[in-house]
């Protein structure tokens, strides 16, 4: 982290004008181990402040403080406030539920295999659609995608009979979370089943 940086996050909790000293102490007070000496910081403040303040507008991150003559304080700076900008809000793209669905489901093996896991798509869709495994652990996966609705709802349709095969259901997760065993008699390997619930938001 630069000097700058530092006055920066120090001037952002301050929240006013302040002069170079009360800057520096300010600096020292927040990181001790600050590599200036401290009868030389102030100096050093006010030279950084005093270079960022001559960039062009959009670049500069502080501004001198006016006296009630018109005139520059001297020493004195605060920062300044950048302007919020509001995300203008993007309508959920109209396709189909196929395409929503396969979108979720890429999403949730995208996140699995950052996670370490070998995960891929069932060739047949006939209740699962992801299978993953990692370190003999294997999960059986039923992704769930919606968008928003007009009320910015979202909303999922589970089908009760695979709800009553499996006997689990997780609530909206971006995570893992593990249900339940569902172990074979004839196979030492565990079965689990996740459902998980995909909500897509338009950015």
């Amino acid at each position: 982290m630069t000097l700058l940086e530092q006055i920066k996050e120090v001037m952002a909790d301050y929240r006013g004008a302040a002069h170079v000293n009360n800057i520096s102490q300010m600096l020292i007070e927040r990181f001790p181990n600050i590599q200036i000496p401290r009868e030389k910081l102030p100096d050093k403040v006010s030279a950084i402040l005093s270079a960022d303040v001559r960039k062009k507008r959009p670049k500069a991150s502080f501004s001198k403080v006016k006296s009630k003559t018109g005139g520059l304080k001297r020493g004195i700076y605060k920062l300044k406030k950048k302007p919020v900008i509001k995300p203008v809000p993007t309508p959920s793209p109209d396709v189909s539920s196929q395409y929503t669905g396969k979108a979720g489901e890429t999403a949730v093996i995208s996140e699995l295999l950052f996670y370490g896991f070998n995960a891929s798509a069932m060739a047949v869709d006939d209740g699962i659609d992801v299978i993953a495994g990692k370190n003999n652990n294997y999960f059986h996966i039923q992704v769930k995608t919606s968008n928003p609705s007009a009320n910015n709802s979202f909303v999922f349709t589970i089908n009760i009979h695979l709800l009553r095969r499996w006997f689990c259901l997780l609530p909206p997760i971006r995570g893992l979370c593990l249900p339940p065993e569902k172990t074979s008699r004839s196979s030492p390997i565990s079965y689990k089943l996740l459902i998980v619930l995909v909500a897509f938001q338009a950015l």
